[in-house]
């Protein structure tokens, strides 16, 4: 039985339903299908979306193919309608965007062809654009999460190339305050090599949930073995084995969000749906959302969610949770943006 009954769950109980209400709609991306895993963050204390990838034309069943992107698009608030400023310096995504004082820092993704491992910063000063390099990766990566802890970058899982047989179990950190700052390896979690997974944070420790192995499978075609375990890592004890989640929750919404003492990670895919046909008509991924309960290291039970959500990212902006894009459905992606006052 997931969670505890008493006085604490009752109320973080509380605070999961109410969860589900209060998001709304913001004005949605200028691309009528909308992007999977676009960086995302804030600059200028404006919010940021740029690159990712969609299937424009035909979709992946009727042998469409998929196209990156480097359009960058600023929304100044939340009345506001979103603007097009200019370009990023490839086409590219399913990478890692931090917020930071300067700017957004974007790190690795992939485009058609390869994975990158170079890492750069955005800003605008002036109204004008700025790049500037970070130290790269110390090998190339896309697929992967990672989030901003204090002053130190955390990165976790991957694939190191489109033709990738196996999934990465790197985990990576880079400690902003250092004199000259550089990824340093950090040892890996206890469990399986994977990707499209979901971390998230209470302040102090790094969360890694759920995720997807990759093999080569008896038909000599890339398989997935779809986790359900979880981690937690902190800077003094390591990593820590955690409760074993309801069901999948590969490539939710990452960083997943954190509220007094519940981590919610709204969507992904749980592979039930998997095979589904028609593909046309696939009802897209869970409409629902986990909450792993930090006071009582436990996991409370599936809760509903007004949509469903793959491969995006989350951003916090003035005190609003941000869901940017995404996916509804293999194949299909959502130009709508929303948010929730986080209360």
């Amino acid at each position: 039985m997931f969670g505890t009954l008493n006085l604490v769950t009752l109320m973080l109980a509380q605070l999961i339903l109410a969860q589900q209400e209060g998001w709304v709609k913001l004005s949605p991306l200028p691309d009528k299908e909308g992007f999977a895993s676009p960086f995302a963050g804030l600059i200028s204390n404006k919010l940021f979306i740029a690159g990712g990838a969609n299937f424009p034309d035909n979709k992946p069943w009727e042998g469409g193919v998929k196209v990156w992107y480097d359009s960058i698009f600023i929304l100044d608030d939340f009345n506001a309608k979103w603007k097009f400023i200019g370009k990023l310096p490839r086409q590219i995504a399913y990478g890692v965007a931090v917020s930071l004082n300067e700017g957004v820092l974007c790190i690795g993704g992939s485009d058609s062809k390869t994975h990158y491992s170079n890492c750069f910063l955005v800003s605008l000063i002036n109204d004008e654009l700025k790049f500037k390099t970070f130290p790269s990766l110390p090998k190339a990566c896309a697929n992967m999460c990672g989030m901003k802890i204090g002053n130190i970058i955390y990165i976790a899982g991957g694939t190191s190339s489109p033709s990738s047989m196996k999934a990465l179990n790197n985990f990576w950190a880079l400690n902003l305050e250092d004199s000259n700052p550089k990824w340093k390896v950090l040892e890996p979690w206890p469990g399986k090599e994977r990707m499209l997974s979901v971390c998230a944070s209470d302040g102090k420790n790094f969360y890694l949930f759920s995720g997807a192995s990759i093999h080569l499978g008896t038909d000599g075609k890339i398989a997935r073995e779809y986790l359900s375990d979880a981690f937690s890592y902190n800077l003094k004890q390591g990593w820590k084995k955690l409760p074993t989640m309801p069901r999948p929750s590969v490539a939710a919404v990452s960083p997943a969000f954190f509220k007094q003492g519940q981590i919610l990670i709204p969507g992904g895919d749980d592979e039930k749906l998997i095979n589904f046909e028609p593909k046309f008509n696939h009802p897209g991924f869970p409409k629902s959302f986990l909450a792993f309960n930090t006071q009582t290291n436990d996991w409370e039970k599936d809760f509903p969610f007004h949509l469903s959500r793959a491969t995006t990212p989350s951003i916090i902006w003035k005190n609003r949770w941000v869901i940017p894009s995404g996916e509804v459905s293999p194949g299909i992606r959502s130009p709508e943006i929303w948010a929730k006052e986080i209360q």
